[in-house]
Formats: C-alpha cells, structure tokens, sequence
C-alpha cells in the first residue's frame, strides 16, 4: 500500500467529534479542575478559564449544566475591584451528590467507611473478630457491617454510588483473588454474590495496592518518584507505584511477599504484630523475665505498643525483641527494594505510629545491605491506610464514568 493511500485511509477513519462530544469532554475537564474543591474554596469563572483554556461563554455553559445536573454548588463572591458592587459567579464541587463505600478485611478484623466524593469519611464501624475460624466466610459479616454503617450515618443505599473492598490477597484483571494465595484460604468473600447484589458498583482490590494509593494521594500532586508501601498487617504485602501508577503485574500479584520465606534471617512474610508476638512467646517458653508476658495478654493488637513501653522500662527482653524487629525489617525492605529500586519506601499499617522507632537502625543496617538505599518513611495514615486507598479507588471509579447528565 503506497504513503498516499495510507494517508487517506487514516483521513476518511478518523473520528469527526460532535459538537455534543465536545461539550461532554469540555465538562469533564471543568468537573476535573473542580472535583474534591470544598464549598468554601470554589472558583469563579476568570479562575477556571486560565485552569481550562476555554473560553468565558464556554465554561458559564458548563458550570449551569453541571449545576442543573447537580454536580456544582454556585455561590456568590466578592468582587475583586474595591467598590464595585458586581460580584462574581464562584463554583464548587458537590461532593454530597453521592457517597462511596469502602472497607478493610483483614484476618481479625472487618472495617468500613463510606465518604463523600471529596474524600471526606462520615462515618465508620469496625469489628473485632477475636475468635478466627479458618476458612470462614466473611461475606454476611460484611454485608452487615456495610449495612450498620449506613443505618448509623442515615446515608441511604440509593445514595451510594461506588464501593471498593480491600482483600488480603492478590487481585487478577477480573478482580477475582489469584489462585493459590494460601493466606486468602483463611477466609472468604463470596465475591460473585457481593457484586450481585450491591445496587452499585463494586470493586475488590489487594490491600497493599490501597494502601500505595493512599500514600500516593497523601502528598499534594502524588509523589514523584517510584516508590513502595509495605503493610504490615497479618502479613507484609508491598504496593508499586511507577509513575502514578500501580505496577500489577500480570496476574495482579506484583509486591506479593511470600518469597520472604525463602530470605535467611526472615523466613516468613508475617508482619511486624504477629512477629512481635512470636517474639514474645519464644521469651516466655524460655523463661526468661520479662512485664511483656502479661501485657501481651492483656490484648494481641497491643504486643508492638506494649514491647516499646517495656524498652523505655528497661525490659531486656523487649530490647532483644526490638533489635530483632528492625533486623528482619531492614532484610525485608532491602530483599525487595534491591530489585524495585524505590526512591522511597513508606512502612504502613497499624504498626506505623511505633515503627518511626525502629527506623534509625533499620537505615544503618540498609547502608550495609545495600550499595543505594531508598528514603524509607512511616505511614501517617495508620491503621486507616488501606479504607482510605479503598475510598480514593472508589471516587476515581466515579470519575471515570461521571460524564454529567
């Protein structure tokens, strides 16, 4: 085929756009400059056409059609030349056009949120399961979970319009968990069910991979470099994000851990908390002394805290143990970032609030294992690290599909 019949078979196939094509993807890239902007810092019309680049008439259309359509509260300002008394149109998003849920499950515990499309969470139950069945199947558990949360909030189900599941395990294209995940045996979704039945859109997710995305989103315009959120929750799991964007692999199991059980020094991918606790039977079965043996008893979650009081006490055996907590850490960080090369590496989960304590000699034994080593940080986000990933990943399946109407 000659250059010249190629260039005419492009020309006659290329798409003419509609002038109703153009309006709608005008109004998404208004909604965009808007979207998450609280009431009280909207823009006015001269502020979106420099954002936008169009036109004075052009954005005025699109703000009365997405504020018809209920996406933009309009408000009034004051306008900037001083005695002039015609005021400006300001406009801001509407994040209470519509809520999202998220939520957490984990190996002892079920949390969930929902949130208005700013982000904003309004409200949040969470569940203790003290008593573990392996195998059990969680989904009911969950169904009422979601269920009280939205009788507590007074938030009704035809309000919601996306919902997102973290899971403890890795998440092929279809959403489904890969076979094979032996941690994912623990527990189950009946994620066919769930989908079926929930009067919005549902999507599941690794908790790892949320929990990058909160991280990614915490810092104003995500951060720049590649870099890796390891939770410590039950398990380490790792989230790869290469330039604003989760690395997944091809089956959706990129940043699974289980390798570490092949790491000398770590032996297995247990988070920081069961370690710990590990650590602690090991200390009592010797006999050796220590406060550590009744408070661990006093509640599993706070084993990391109670470990760190016990160091300020003078506890040798919480000294061996936090010792032992930042060697494994430091083998686990370097074993994956040897071969990610992350410019940062961000330490999440319930531990994060504690695990600041560790990293000082975790980044001396770095400095040993590896010839370049990575920032490596603590969550601010918490145990709530993986529902706010949830919730972002929810909002964003909003905007993909949000043209207004």
């Amino acid at each position: 085929m000659s250059s010249r019949s190629l260039a005419s078979r492009n020309s006659s196939s290329s798409p003419v756009r509609s002038s109703q094509q153009v309006r709608d993807v005008n109004s998404v890239v208004v909604l965009d400059a808007l979207w998450g902007t609280a009431s009280e810092h909207g823009m006015t019309g001269a502020e979106l056409m420099e954002i936008t680049g169009l036109s004075r008439a052009t954005v005025l259309a699109i703000c009365d059609g997405l504020r018809e359509s209920g996406w933009l509260l309009e408000d009034r300002a004051p306008s900037a030349v001083p005695g002039r008394g015609r005021q400006a149109r300001r406009f801001a998003f509407n994040a209470d056009r519509g809520y999202v849920v998220a939520a957490d499950i984990g190996l002892n515990s079920v949390t969930a949120v929902v949130a208005d499309l700013a982000g904003g969470i309004r409200g949040r139950v969470r569940h203790r399961i003290d008593q573990f069945d392996p195998g059990v199947d969680r989904t009911d558990e969950l169904r009422h979970s979601i269920g009280e949360l939205l009788d507590s909030t007074g938030i009704g189900a035809e309000r919601i319009v996306a919902g997102c599941i973290g899971v403890a395990a890795s998440v092929d294209p279809s959403g489904a968990p890969t076979p094979g995940n032996a941690f994912w045996e623990n527990f189950r979704l009946d994620l066919p069910r769930l989908r079926e039945e929930a009067p919005w859109p549902l999507s599941f997710e690794n908790d790892a991979n949320l929990a990058a995305l909160a991280e990614y989103h915490s810092v104003p315009g995500g951060f720049p470099g590649p870099f890796v959120t390891m939770l410590s929750g039950d398990r380490f799991g790792a989230g790869i994000v290469v330039s604003g964007r989760l690395l997944r692999g091809a089956h959706g199991s990129a940043g699974e851990m289980a390798y570490l059980e092949r790491v000398r020094g770590v032996e297995h991918p247990l988070g920081l908390l069961p370690v710990t606790r590990e650590l602690i039977e090991r200390a009592e079965v010797a006999g050796r002394g220590t406060s550590l043996r009744r408070k661990a008893r006093t509640g599993e979650d706070t084993a990391f805290e109670e470990t760190f009081m016990a160091l300020d006490e003078g506890d040798p055996v919480a000294r061996d143990i936090v010792a032992e907590l930042a060697e494994r850490l430091a083998l686990t960080v370097s074993s994956f970032a040897l071969f990610v090369d992350p410019a940062r590496v961000v330490i999440a989960g319930g531990v994060a609030e504690l695990v600041g304590r560790l990293l000082p000699e975790v980044r001396v034994r770095l400095a040993e294992l590896m010839p370049v080593v990575p920032e490596v940080v603590a969550s601010d986000l918490g145990r709530d690290v993986v529902v706010v990933g949830a919730v972002r990943n929810a909002i964003e399946m909003v905007r993909a599909r949000s043209l207004p109407g």
